[in-house]
């Protein structure tokens, strides 16, 4: 189909640019227009050019949706909320996390919302339906995992509110890393390496009711030296005591003294980085470190080993549960663990020699 100059005229004096004129500029069917501006799944029909010639025009016409149009025809607002606690310590959202819901959402021309909500208005009765209808939300993201009020979930079931749980374990409609396996990896790393003194330090948790990651990754660790045959050293806040320095200071120079230590984060390295400094003990030649983050990060100027967190898969897969949980807010759908993939940086090396001597080679 020609442009005439009298088209162009026409279509850029206009105020609500339409599928139409779109259609009309890059010359196809007004049904194609409105299965790729619509994002329909039909879409994948449509060849890589004639879309690209859709996008193009739209962009040169500055076509913009009509969103009011758009959800009386579906029934849907095209947007989801994601719900997070005012607390820092209650949500978890790395940039790699947000990324892939934005990131999964764009690809269905879907918008995404954000909502913090407090304990107080969380367990009043009627709040997120509430939320929903006033922020014109269609499903609900959870991005609150710590010490979630027992009201919210109870409002989620009975509202049979679409709503997928992000980075936590509940028995449906979540998806969340798989920690447990993760620190068997770091462990199994470690234990290849020739490391059989492997300590987990976990100074980031508090005993009462801590996240669910404090627990799987430290049965993980647990877990495999056993099955190694080889006894667990276990660091934790409740058995340090009030000084943590002195507590890791006495631990790295007792006779059985690890060789490798796995932290629940990096951030719980402070006590440990301090104490092997001020004996003289380097990393990784005297100590080899590894932990868990949502990207690889440096130790002392040098690449960290890590296990790193499968946010931006994550994400993905919360907004494709979150998909089907709208069409079918019924269902409960299996969660999902997503692997961690181990980045090995220069923090972790095999057991010093010296060291395989002292232990006899164990």
């Amino acid at each position: 189909m020609t442009i005439t100059s009298l088209d162009t005229l026409e279509i850029g004096t206009r105020k609500n640019i339409t599928m139409k004129d779109v259609a009309l500029r890059a010359g196809v069917h007004l049904s194609s227009v409105s299965v790729v501006l619509n994002g329909s799944k039909s879409s994948a029909g449509i060849s890589s050019q004639t879309r690209e010639r859709i996008t193009e025009a739209a962009a040169e016409l500055g076509y913009r949706r009509n969103g009011s149009a758009h959800t009386i025809r579906t029934g849907r607002f095209g947007n989801v909320a994601i719900l997070l606690s005012p607390l820092k310590s209650r949500s978890y959202l790395p940039l790699p996390l947000l990324a892939g819901l934005h990131d999964a959402l764009d690809q269905v021309n879907m918008t995404l919302t954000f909502c913090m909500l407090g304990d107080e208005r969380l367990t009043e009765s009627g709040t997120l339906p509430k939320f929903l209808r006033e922020h014109m939300c269609d499903g609900l993201l959870i991005d609150y995992n710590l010490r979630i009020p027992q009201p919210m979930i109870d409002s989620i079931r009975r509202h049979r509110i679409p709503a997928v749980w992000i980075n936590s374990k509940q028995e449906a409609d979540c998806v969340h890393p798989n920690d447990f396996e993760a620190a068997e990896q770091a462990t199994q790393h470690l234990l290849q390496l020739g490391h059989r003194k492997i300590a987990y330090i976990d100074f980031a948790n508090q005993p009462d009711d801590p996240h669910y990651s404090a627990y799987d990754r430290c049965r993980g660790h647990t877990f495999t030296m056993q099955q190694a045959g080889l006894e667990p050293q276990v660091w934790k806040t409740e058995s340090a005591g009030s000084d943590l320095i002195d507590f890791c200071t006495e631990r790295l120079v007792a006779q059985d003294r690890p060789t490798a230590v796995i932290g629940y984060a990096t951030y719980a390295f402070e006590a440990l980085s301090y104490a092997a400094a001020r004996l003289g003990l380097n990393v990784p030649d005297d100590l080899s470190v590894v932990s868990f983050g949502p990207e690889q990060t440096d130790y002392m100027c040098q690449p960290m080993t890590m296990l790193i967190e499968p946010q931006y898969e994550a994400g993905h897969l919360a907004t494709g549960m979150m998909l089907r949980k709208i069409e079918n807010p019924n269902d409960l759908i299996a969660p999902e663990a997503v692997r961690f993939s181990l980045a090995i940086g220069k923090s972790s090396a095999p057991i010093p020699l010296k060291a395989t001597n002292r232990v006899g080679g164990t």
